[in-house]
């Protein structure tokens, strides 16, 4: 049984075509993809062509950036789109196609430039399998997930150390928060004692203790006010209850009927 993995010419795996103007003053806004040499670029009201696809920087510093769309998309005259998979699946070709190194194909001379026609006879490695191909596609597409999970996570991480550190070393919130919680504290006191700026510093962070202080007792009382509701809640009877005393109640209110004995007379023969 011969092996399903050959060196492939990417004219026989795909077919490419360049993208279509649409200059800034005719997009309208919508929901539809706009995709460009390095990329998503905006949107648009209308699709030039169905998702799931795949595009190649065509010109610029982006050239050969391989793109992927999961909807119908608008692809830009500065991008190569891919019109026919020819049967192979679109994920794994848009992660096979990153492999490749495009500038060997440049036909620019002061701006990078790709011909389609160029990089048709260049051979990859693949595979003929689609069902191999699927699981390649699913597989890295999963890891590219998780990939881009954490860097979101990291961007968090990243701007809540921003946070914690202006509010430190910038604003000097700690240090404000000790001198407001200070017994004797009064901001008039300082008044000729604090430069401007530290001076207004001071009242804004002032304000949004009590802000946060009122919000603080908002809840309380909301707590207290649920807390309250479910204790009356508690002592009200249930529906199960209630059908069960009234039960009972008619049990003594209602008297059995009494039914007359019926007596048998045997009649007394006399001879």
């Amino acid at each position: 049984m011969g092996s399903n993995w050959n060196y492939i010419a990417i004219g026989e795996l795909i077919t490419l075509q360049r993208g279509h103007d649409l200059p800034s003053q005719d997009r309208k806004e919508g929901c539809i993809p706009i995709m460009g040499s390095s990329g998503l670029t905006g949107f648009h009201n209308a699709a030039k062509t169905l998702g799931p696809g795949v595009v190649v920087g065509r010109s610029g510093n982006s050239m050969g950036t391989v793109s992927y769309s999961e909807s119908d998309y608008w692809p830009l005259n500065t991008c190569l789109y891919i019109t026919d998979f020819k049967g192979n699946d679109v994920r794994y070709i848009y992660y096979i196609l990153q492999q490749i190194n495009f500038d060997q194909f440049n036909s620019g001379s002061a701006q990078k430039s790709l011909n389609r026609n160029a990089v048709y006879p260049f051979k990859i490695y693949s595979t003929t399998d689609k069902l191999e191909q699927r699981r390649i596609g699913e597989f890295l597409s999963q890891f590219e997930e998780k990939i881009d999970l954490n860097k979101q996570s990291n961007q968090t991480l990243e701007q809540m150390a921003q946070a914690l550190f202006k509010s430190w070393f910038v604003d000097f919130d700690p240090v404000f928060d000790n001198l407001l919680a200070s017994v004797d504290f009064k901001l008039e006191k300082l008044e000729n004692r604090l430069p401007d700026e530290l001076k207004q510093k001071a009242q804004r962070r002032l304000a949004a203790l009590d802000s946060l202080e009122n919000a603080a007792e908002i809840k309380v009382s909301l707590i207290a006010l649920i807390a309250l509701a479910h204790e009356l809640q508690a002592q009200l009877p249930t529906k199960e209850a209630k059908k069960k005393q009234h039960n009972q109640q008619c049990k003594y209110q209602k008297k059995p009927l009494k039914h007359p004995l019926k007596q048998t007379i045997t009649p007394t023969l006399q001879y």
